[in-house]
């Protein structure tokens, strides 16, 4: 079998599912009582069985349980996901509590790899090189009564308490490309023995660590929102060998802003398809008093479509800003909704399917 033909039969579905299984395979099983039938069904199908809930689109853990006397649902199953016995709802959930989230990294870096080998990151270059990942935070779980040692909490002022989980992602976006790719997801939760909350920012140095180790080489682009803009985490940005586009406003970074009331910022327009786009923007601005070494480059964009409606961004990035790459950059910069705002029905789709 040629190089081509291999490529393309691995990035099939079959070919990624078999990956994914394999990968599963190797995934150590917690010790359990063995007298329950539920408690016999392998790990790997616990963990195939939940990834059909979402690849074969069940809008609940319910209706895929009904399904399961559906013969062609069965059939797919085996054939597809090659899963010999499924677990019910309730035994999927607990087999999949003894899951470490960190043991199923093999899975992500696996099928980036086919991506990478396959080209088919090529499609995913902007300014001729750079591959951009989107960042951001979003909740899985909250209850005020059902909680975990590793829950964080919340407590409120009547003193009540809601327990939470939470996780950050990551996924390589593109501005002209609908499909993304995700990398392993970071949790934000206590860890084993804490007693203080998790929180996105040492999710996010943690994430960093692990795309260093696992990505090495990659031409990266880091986009986050405004929480992201301060100046330990885009040092480390910078340390890894990444760059960075993040949002930036007057309410989180006051200092940013008050340097540039001084400042003559040079101007862009462009118009691109039903949109007009002000662009404006300078280099060598310092990110706040804390950080006066630290000098990001600025960009101010300003969207306006036929029917009159505005929109505003601002961002800041190590990448020198010119009239040649400031849209490219600006479009790197709006790219972030593909994590942000276009995720948000498969947020509650998880919440529903999950809940």
């Amino acid at each position: 079998m040629g190089t081509h033909s291999l490529e393309k039969k691995q990035l099939s579905a079959a070919g990624i599912l078999r990956k994914l299984r394999s990968i599963f395979e190797k995934i150590p099983e917690a010790a359990r009582d063995p007298r329950g039938v539920q408690a016999q069904i392998s790990l790997p199908d616990c963990l195939m069985s939940a990834l059909a809930v979402f690849g074969l689109k069940y809008p609940s853990l319910l209706q895929f349980d009904d399904s399961l006397g559906d013969e062609v649902t069965r059939h797919n199953l085996k054939k597809l996901y090659n899963i010999q016995d499924v677990p019910c709802d309730t035994s999927m959930r607990s087999r999949l509590d003894e899951v470490d989230p960190r043991a199923l990294r093999p899975a992500f870096t696996s099928i980036f790899s086919y991506l990478q080998r396959g080209k088919v990151l090529e499609d995913y270059k902007v300014l001729g090189k750079y591959l951009v990942f989107a960042c951001d935070g979003t909740g899985m779980y909250s209850s005020k009564t059902v909680h975990c040692e590793n829950c964080c909490e919340k407590h409120h002022k009547d003193g009540s308490i809601t327990y939470y989980h939470q996780m950050l992602g990551a996924v390589l976006v593109h501005p002209d490309q609908k499909e993304v790719f995700p990398l392993c997801p970071e949790p934000i939760s206590k860890a084993d023995g804490s007693t203080k909350n998790d929180c996105e920012q040492n999710a996010m140095k943690r994430f960093l660590a692990d795309f260093q180790r696992e990505h090495p080489h990659l031409e990266a682009i880091i986009t986050e929102d405004a929480l992201g803009a301060k100046g330990p985490y885009l040092r480390r940005i910078l340390e890894i060998g990444a760059h960075f586009v993040v949002n930036v406003n007057p309410t989180g970074n006051p200092t940013l802003f008050e340097w540039l009331k001084g400042v003559q910022l040079e101007k862009h327009t462009i118009k691109d398809k039903n949109e007009i786009i002000e662009l404006q923007f300078c280099n060598n601005i310092p990110l706040n008093d804390a950080n006066q070494d630290l000098l990001v480059n600025f960009i101010d964009c300003v969207v306006r479509n036929k029917k009159g409606k505005r929109i505003h961004f601002s961002w800041i990035t190590d990448l020198k800003v010119t009239q040649d790459n400031v849209y490219p950059l600006a479009r790197v910069g709006r790219a972030k909704w593909h994590i942000e705002s276009a995720p948000q029905a498969h947020r509650k789709e998880v919440h529903k399917r999950m809940n």
